[in-house]
């Protein structure tokens, strides 16, 4: 239900945020250029979904 719902979205954001965090230290520390491209776009992506699951969570009324 929509406890379940909310939950799924909540975990998801912090697996996400997760992501965020490892991939801007390999985009500030990598040492192969395609590395830090690799790991900026992913950042991004990550930051991405992240707002779309706050999104989601609003549209659903998942959100107190």
């Amino acid at each position: 239900g929509a406890e379940a719902d909310r939950l799924f979205f909540e975990i998801m954001t912090d697996h996400h945020l997760g992501g965020v965090h490892m991939a801007d230290h390999a985009a500030a520390n990598g040492a192969r250029e395609e590395i830090v491209t690799f790991a900026e776009a992913t950042s991004r992506t990550q930051r991405y979904e992240v707002v779309e699951y706050r999104n989601m969570m609003e549209r659903l009324g998942l959100i107190p």
